[in-house]
């Protein structure tokens, strides 16, 4: 048996990626106002922020909003 195959993707809640994505946020913010864009990489940050973009969208909704 490989480590590939121990490998479990790790749980990140909504609440989690939404907290992820706004740190995302403020990062970019941050290479801006120091007018230094290596401080991100422009793929990684695109990918993690789809990344968390997509566990949001695929979440089921709450009980009080799926039922209206």
């Amino acid at each position: 048996m490989s480590k590939e195959d121990l490998y479990v993707q790790p749980h990140i809640s909504v609440r989690l990626a939404q907290y992820i994505q706004k740190a995302l946020d403020y990062l970019h913010i941050y290479a801006q106002k120091m007018d230094d864009p290596s401080v991100i990489e422009p793929e990684l940050h695109a990918e993690a922020d789809d990344a968390m973009t997509d566990i949001m969208l695929d979440a089921p909704l709450p009980e009080e909003e799926s039922n209206g």
